[in-house]
Parts: C-alpha cells; sequence; structure tokens
C-alpha cells in the first residue's frame, strides 16, 4: 500500500523516502510518525473521499480503535508490533481527517462563520 524508497504525489502532497540511517534524534522520530499519518490521511482521502458526516467520522475512527485494541489486548508475547503501529497510524490519521474534513473544511468555517488561526 505505501510506496517506500521513491518520492510520490498523493493528494496534493509530496512525500519522500525516509533516511536508512535515522539521526539519534526523538524529532526524527516524530516526523517519521507525522510523515506515516500523512501519507495513510492521503491514501484515506484518495480511495474514500470526505466524511460525510460526524457520525461517519467517528464510525471509523472507533473501527480503526477497535482494530488497534485487539493488538493492545494480545497478550505481549503474541503482539504484532509492527501492525499494532500500523493500525495507531490509522487512528491518528482518520482522526486528522476527521478535523480536516468536519471541522476545518471551507465550507464548514464558512457555514460558521469561522476562521482559522495561527495559535
Amino acid at each position: 500500500m505505501k510506496k517506500q524508497g521513491i518520492e510520490f504525489e498523493r493528494a496534493g502532497m509530496t512525500f519522500r523516502p525516509t533516511p536508512k540511517e535515522p539521526p539519534a534524534s526523538r524529532n526524527w522520530i516524530l516526523e517519521k510518525i507525522l510523515t506515516d499519518v500523512a501519507i495513510e490521511y492521503a491514501f484515506a482521502v484518495e480511495e474514500n473521499g470526505p466524511f460525510n458526516s460526524a457520525h461517519e467520522g467517528y464510525a471509523v475512527i472507533l473501527e480503526e480503535l477497535d482494530e488497534l485494541k485487539a493488538w493492545v489486548w494480545t497478550k505481549k508475547s503474541n503482539r504484532d508490533v509492527a501492525q499494532m503501529r500500523h493500525e495507531a497510524i490509522q487512528v491518528a490519521a482518520m482522526a486528522v481527517r476527521f478535523v480536516s474534513d468536519l471541522c476545518d473544511s471551507p465550507k464548514v468555517l464558512q457555514d460558521h462563520d469561522l476562521k482559522i488561526t495561527n495559535r
């Protein structure tokens, strides 16, 4: 599903491969996680389009959270950490999608006479 080793563009975002030798920095780890969330977000938007309602968005987040919960509740010696990470990335991506589609979209902001501000 994810393309590694090449630069590619999805949903107007450009993604680059991550370095093979990560520096010993927590910032690099956070950047990698957020990049993976952005990639997952872009694939979900391209594949499924925007959420149609808050109920739909919540249901999708809950479904992803249930998939993560299944791994969390698995006996530690039987957990697939890579799969658990993947599910956590999907939860984060769907939360970003919820905000993007249902809270910060131009239509929602216009309907509620709101503006996005830099905090």
